[in-house]
C-alpha cells in the first residue's frame, strides 16, 4: 500500500489538479464511447460502468492524500481507470455470497412465516 499523507513530500494542488484532470478526461472519454453504443451494449456494461465510475471517485479523494512522487508517476500513466477496472474484475467477489445470505434470510418474511422485518 501506497502511504497517505505522511509519506514523502506532500502534492500541491497544481500536481493534484492535473492527475484528477487527466482521470476526468479518461472518465469522459469512457462515458463518451459507452453512449455511443446500443442500449443493449450499455445494458450489457452496466457493472462495468458503476465500477469505472466508482473507481474514478475513488481516485479523486486519493489524490488529495499522495505524495507529491506519486502524484508524478500517476501523471504519466495512461488509462488508469481501465488499468484498474481490469485488475479489479479478476478479484474475487463476495456480493453474489453475501446477497444469497440476504435473500435467505428474508425468505421466513416473505412467506409470512415471520411478521415483522
Amino acid at each position: 500500500m501506497l502511504p497517505l499523507g505522511n509519506g514523502g513530500i506532500m502534492a500541491n494542488e497544481k500536481e493534484v489538479g492535473q492527475v484528477n484532470g487527466k482521470l476526468y478526461l479518461e472518465y469522459l472519454k469512457f462515458k463518451d464511447e459507452m453512449l455511443r453504443t446500443t442500449h443493449e451494449e450499455i445494458f450489457a456494461n452496466c457493472y462495468r460502468i458503476d465500477i469505472i465510475l466508482n473507481l474514478y471517485n475513488i481516485m479523486l479523494e486519493l489524490t488529495a492524500k499522495l505524495p507529491e512522487a506519486v502524484l508524478r508517476n500517476l501523471e504519466g500513466q495512461e488509462g488508469m481507470l481501465d488499468y484498474l477496472y481490469h485488475g479489479w474484475i479478476k478479484t474475487p467477489d463476495s456480493t453474489y455470497q453475501e446477497l444469497s445470505n440476504f435473500v435467505e434470510s428474508r425468505l421466513p418474511y416473505l412467506t409470512g412465516q415471520c411478521k415483522t422485518g
